[in-house]
């Protein structure tokens, strides 16, 4: 069996707030609970992207419609670097637009529940349901962002995220 048949993708993403690789590197206290920097395995560009899309209040069948019509949405990642450190290890790195940082500001703790509750639904896929456990893995990441996203409007930083795949065989 040759090692792609074998193999599954698992990401692992990062985000964390420009300038601060960590909370012990802070020269300001930040706000009680808020991490300048968090990871969580399926953390990837495709759940920042989602997210961004629920936020603005479309579905992705209107992203592909105003594609068409040539007037593009601004899905709020923008890619600023990519890396391959070692065979089946590669990343990309992204900068979250300002935009998608007000809006993940803006999060209340009861948005956060209802878009992690009702993600296919906001998507516009009623009948998916999500697994087990799902729902609490993204309010976990939805709420970290929204806090780093808090942080990073407060200071006039940039929110960039980091996401790391590797094929596990």
């Amino acid at each position: 069996m040759n090692r792609a048949a074998a193999s599954q993708i698992i990401c692992v993403g990062t985000a964390w707030v420009e300038g601060f690789s960590s909370v012990k590197n802070t020269q300001a206290t930040p706000m009680p609970g808020t991490d300048l920097q968090f990871s969580r395995r399926g953390l990837d560009s495709s759940l920042m992207t989602t997210l961004n899309v629920i936020l603005l209040g479309i579905t992705y069948a209107a992203v592909a419609t105003a594609y068409r019509t040539e007037q593009p949405i601004d899905l709020g990642l923008r890619r600023i670097g990519s890396l391959q450190v070692a065979p089946y290890h590669s990343g990309h790195v992204y900068e979250c637009s300002a935009e998608f940082c007000k809006r993940m500001a803006a999060l209340t703790p009861e948005r956060v529940k209802e878009i992690a509750q009702s993600w296919y639904a906001l998507q516009g896929h009623n009948a998916t349901s999500s697994r087990p456990g799902a729902v609490e893995h993204r309010t976990e990441i939805i709420q970290n962002l929204a806090a780093m996203a808090r942080v990073a409007e407060d200071r006039s930083a940039r929110l960039l995220f980091r996401a790391m795949y590797e094929a596990d065989t």
